[in-house]
């Protein structure tokens, strides 16, 4: 598997940018898109700026985010957390994993994690996540689940379906771009649109007579302002350096000017980024733009990001907590830790553990540690983890 180290290279891993086999098909069983999705296939939605934003602070956002292991509503530390948790696979780091399923999710709808391993989940050496459009899921005539990947067919013993939104009695989830191919198609069009505009667009100029030419002479006078020869090719400019125009008749130029901001479509540009942060569920200060006319204060932006984190990054986390929690022992569930994220600013967060510490809920070394600082009384100092994070998981 191709390891995520960018976010160029997480979205190639994650969208499937690799040789392989192309796995049978059961009769009457349509695969997903290999590539494409409508109009706009995922990677090249990834090409419009507002869409390679969004995708960019997801996997940023998931990736920073540590994994907690509690069993009994104890938080688990050290060597107690499992393998697959610390490391769920050996060829690449947790915050990779975790950022290559969110892209999956987020470009195609579905991602899928395969086993490694023995038969039993207690068997389970790694796990790898795979290409979303590799994997073909189908029912058989009993309504059981199969996956075929790589030539070969598995059931949900090996292949974990995430998928991002679920509708009732359909195989495949639904992902943003799926959902959204109109605005997709709309940025992207925008995006080519005013690239070719200087190029292949409007004219410079019109030259304009008051007399009736003939389709030949019309040419010939177009040619010789542009300086060309009859066949379309440059003329050399070794007797003209200045490249002055000179034409003979009763022609007139008239320049057409346009704005810059014109030119490049700025306000259509505009609302097309709007319109994808509302697919993706992305504040604007996120993505770097605001509606015209808005206002935004520091308490705006913090209630933005609260939501973000809420009501569409737990979209993501949600299905891999669950996937995570499935190949751990009973009894042990995984949640992200989301204190990086929801976090306050430094006077706000000091002032909130004074609180706590004046009321007695909280001690001062209770504090250090929420603060990633030393207790001190070394004695209160959870277990280290001395265990190698590359050996092979266990669960």
């Amino acid at each position: 598997m191709v390891i995520a180290m960018n976010l160029t290279r997480a979205l190639a891993h994650a969208f499937g940018i690799r040789e392989a086999e192309t796995p049978a098909t059961p009769a009457g069983v349509v695969p997903p898109p290999r590539g494409t999705a409508g109009p706009v296939s995922p990677t090249q939605a990834t090409t419009v700026a507002a869409t390679h934003r969004a995708l960019q602070v997801l996997a940023t956002s998931a990736m920073q985010l540590s994994l907690d292991v509690e069993r009994s509503g104890q938080v688990l530390e050290g060597a107690e957390v499992p393998a697959l948790v610390r490391r769920p696979n050996l060829d690449m780091t947790r915050s990779e994993f975790v950022e290559t399923l969110v892209l999956a999710l987020a470009g195609y709808g579905n991602a899928y994690i395969f086993r490694e391993g023995g038969p039993t989940l207690t068997e389970t050496t790694q796990l790898t996540p795979i290409a979303p459009y590799l994997v073909t899921p189908w029912k058989d005539d009993a309504g059981n689940v199969h996956y075929d990947y790589d030539g070969r067919t598995y059931g949900p013993d090996r292949i974990r379906h995430l998928k991002y939104l679920a509708m009732p009695g359909q195989l495949l989830g639904v992902g943003p771009i799926q959902a959204a191919q109109q605005a997709m198609t709309s940025a992207r069009d925008m995006r080519d649109y005013s690239a070719q505009w200087w190029q292949h667009g409007q004219p410079a100029g019109i030259l304009s007579t008051s007399k009736n030419l003939t389709d030949e002479e019309l040419a010939r006078y177009r040619d010789a302002w542009n300086l060309v020869d009859k066949n379309g090719q440059p003329l050399p400019a070794v007797n003209n350096p200045s490249r002055v125009r000179v034409i003979a008749g009763d022609l007139e130029y008239t320049p057409l000017l346009i704005s810059p901001k014109d030119s490049l479509w700025l306000e259509a540009q505009a609302f097309d980024t709007l319109e994808i942060a509302r697919i993706f569920g992305m504040p604007t200060s996120l993505m770097l733009t605001a509606p015209e006319g808005s206002s935004m204060t520091y308490q705006n932006v913090e209630q933005e990001w609260l939501a973000f984190v809420k009501f569409t990054l737990m979209a993501y986390l949600r299905k891999i907590e669950d996937a995570l929690t499935e190949m751990t022992p009973r009894g042990q569930t995984v949640r992200f830790n989301l204190e990086t994220l929801l976090r306050s600013d430094t006077t706000t967060r000091y002032a909130a553990h004074a609180t706590g510490i004046a009321a007695g809920f909280l001690t001062v070394d209770e504090v250090r540690r929420i603060e990633n600082r030393p207790p001190l009384d070394p004695t209160t100092a959870p277990a280290k983890d001395e265990t190698n994070e590359h050996a092979t998981p266990q669960s």
